[in-house]
């Protein structure tokens, strides 16, 4: 049964000892005051399950290479041996003891709070990406999805040879619009995708495109070459970023149905 009421005295103890900070002495003390107390058990138990809550919530960041190689060098220069230098000081009051337990909780809260601070502040940042891009991708859906309905507007599936679809054209009289849906993602600095319209004469690069691999976009062509009846559309992938005058490497392509 505990011999001490809620407000334990010691309960500042029970912080240092779960987070342990304590000297040797006071864990001492302390570890022989704790069975018995459960003011102070509740108190070690609510901390330790924050401090795991805490270091779960914190990336794992490895430390500057700055401080690897401070480390290094004070290791470096230290006698073969040596023990560690260890500073004279007179045993605190236990007024002393308080205060300085005190002021290491906060400071321990404080490193804890700016290790969280950072988590946290990456991890918003990286939801605030992912919810514009999804926020993108469901634009772009929707878009997709209403330019499908209109009734005026031909949907062309771009076939490799196997007969893998790997993009769609919906093509308006108003408007040509381009889903990519198996495009592998292009080398930006080096290559670009070019839609290519097939009729009766040479085929037609209608637009140049990238697609990225985490958020293929809908690509859009307002401006079509006048009096052209394109009978086939086809999608090739070109070294350099400018179109040539006929596709060198036709990925995919499909037949307008007549």
């Amino acid at each position: 049964m505990s011999t001490h009421t809620p407000g334990c005295p010691q309960r500042e103890l029970a912080v240092g000892w779960a987070l342990h900070c304590l000297e040797p002495a006071e864990e001492a003390v302390f570890t022989g005051h704790l069975p018995g107390c459960d003011d102070c058990r509740r108190t070690v138990e609510q901390t330790e399950e924050v401090g795991v809550s805490l270091a779960m919530a914190v990336p794992d960041v490895a430390p500057p290479a700055e401080l690897e190689e401070r480390v290094r060098r004070i290791s470096a220069t230290a006698p073969p041996g040596a023990a560690p230098v260890v500073p004279l000081r007179r045993r605190p009051s236990a007024a002393g003891r308080s205060s300085r337990a005190a002021r290491v909780l906060t400071a321990a809260a404080a490193v804890t709070l700016v290790a969280v601070s950072a988590g946290l502040g990456v991890r918003v940042s990286q939801l605030d990406a992912e919810r514009d891009q999804l926020a993108g991708q469901a634009s772009a859906l929707s878009e997709v999805v209403d330019r499908a309905a209109n009734p005026a507007a031909e949907r062309i599936s771009l076939l490799q040879t196997d007969g893998t679809p790997v993009a769609m054209v919906l093509a308006a009289p108003d408007q040509l619009t381009l889903v990519p849906v198996g495009l592998p993602a292009n080398r930006t600095g080096s290559q670009v995708y070019v839609l290519w319209g097939q009729g009766s004469g040479a085929p037609v690069a209608l637009a140049a495109f990238d697609v990225a691999a985490d958020a293929p976009a809908v690509h859009t062509v307002s401006s079509m070459p006048q009096g052209e009846a394109f009978t086939a559309y086809a999608v090739s992938l070109e070294p350099g970023r400018t179109p040539p005058s006929t596709p060198s490497d036709v990925m995919a392509s499909g037949q307008v149905e007549s």
